[in-house]
Formats: structure tokens, C-alpha cells, sequence
């Protein structure tokens, strides 16, 4: 579980190349950290919270802000909620290549997502990401950015094969493809009690996968 939504300032000139929206979404700095603080403060509350829906007010309270910060630097519900998700996405991708460096194995990324830690250890970020991802079949925006948090783990994952063998591109993102299912399969029913040694067998499964290609 990067996000490619970041605006870019150059010399108080909006990715718009509009100076006028440069000046009223504030200084890069400014603009940066006031958008840094709602959306975590979001992914914060819909942890502690249990829900994906979180008001506004509650939003812009943990983050110091006022309410109509939130639209100015962020938007409405709907582009709070892909923020959000951009934002988490971009912290599983710096976390893996965190774990596993650079240019990691197959097996690097397959021991690390068949892990304890990566299985059973269940962060605010896990819990906000979790929640949001409940609610994908009803918002198209956030299937949309759902999706792509998991094809930047599949992408990493059959760039790895493909670099360490001679299995082709298109047969490597099929590969990928299913070992990221049984990953997610596997941490959800580690989620309802089955035994963690299980986990252990659905990585060495995974590991068998490498070898069709």
C-alpha cells in the first residue's frame, strides 16, 4: 500500500501557471503545511472514529485551522477523501522501498508483505486506509485512487521480477498481480483469527509463483 497530485509552485506560480490562485491558496509553504495538517488530521480521525465519513468541523478543529481552510487548501468531501488516500499510498510506497531498499528481489517485497509487521500490525494509517477503501464502491473518485494505492505495489512488484528474470513484462504483472491478492487475502484473514502460521504458507505460495513465469 505514489501519489502524483502534488501541486507545483515555481516563483509564486501555480501548476495553473495562474499567479492569481497562487496568491489565494497562500505562500508554497503556508499552502504545503495547512494541506499537510488537514489531510492528517483526517486520516487521524477516521481512525479513531471507525468511519470514513469525519465533519468538517472535527477536521478542521484537530488541525488548527479554520473550517473554510479545508476547501481553500484541500476542497470539498470528495477531494479530502482522494487526498487522503494519495497521501496514504504515499507513505506505503516510501515504507516498502524503506524496508527493502531501491532495487529489491521478488522475495525481498514477498517477505516483507507475508511479514508480522506488514500482517498484524495495524496502524492509524492502516485503519484510515482500510475504512476508505470500504467505501470505494460508492464514490468513483476514491476507486479510483484506491486503485491505483495497489498498482503501485503491483508495479513494484513485477518490476522486481522482471529485473531478476527472464519473465516478460506482461507475464510478470500477472504474476505480481496475484501474489498482491494473496497478500491481501492473507492479512484479512489473519484480521479474523487464523493462525499466523498460515502466513507462512501463503508466502512460500508466493514464492512458488515466481517460478511459473
Amino acid at each position: 500500500m505514489t501519489y502524483r497530485q502534488t501541486i507545483v509552485y515555481s516563483r509564486g506560480v501555480s501548476s495553473s501557471g495562474d499567479p492569481e490562485t497562487s496568491r489565494r491558496r497562500g505562500r508554497p509553504s503556508v499552502a504545503g503545511e495547512r494541506r499537510a495538517a488537514i489531510i492528517e488530521a483526517h486520516i487521524q480521525l477516521i481512525s479513531e472514529q471507525g468511519s470514513p465519513t469525519v465533519p468538517m468541523a472535527d477536521i478542521a478543529e484537530r488541525a488548527g485551522v479554520a473550517r473554510t481552510a479545508i476547501s481553500h487548501f484541500v476542497g470539498d468531501h470528495k477531494a479530502l477523501r482522494v487526498a487522503t488516500i494519495h497521501e496514504l499510498g504515499r507513505r506505503y510506497e516510501l515504507a516498502i522501498r524503506d524496508a527493502v531498499g531501491p532495487d529489491p528481489t521478488p522475495e525481498n517485497i514477498i517477505d516483507l508483505l507475508f511479514s508480522r509487521a506488514w500482517t498484524t500490525h495495524r496502524s492509524t494509517d492502516d485503519r484510515a486506509f482500510d475504512l476508505l477503501q470500504a467505501t470505494a464502491s460508492r464514490h468513483p473518485e476514491t476507486r479510483k485512487a484506491v486503485r491505483d494505492a495497489y498498482a503501485l505495489l503491483v508495479d513494484e512488484l513485477a518490476a522486481a521480477i522482471t529485473r531478476n528474470s527472464k519473465t516478460s513484462p506482461q507475464r510478470a504483472a500477472a504474476i505480481a498481480y496475484a501474489i498482491v491478492c494473496l497478500s491481501e487475502s492473507n492479512t484479512v484473514l489473519l484480521d479474523v483469527g487464523f493462525p499466523e502460521h498460515h502466513s507462512r504458507d501463503a508466502a512460500g505460495l508466493a514464492r512458488s509463483m515466481l517460478k511459473t513465469g
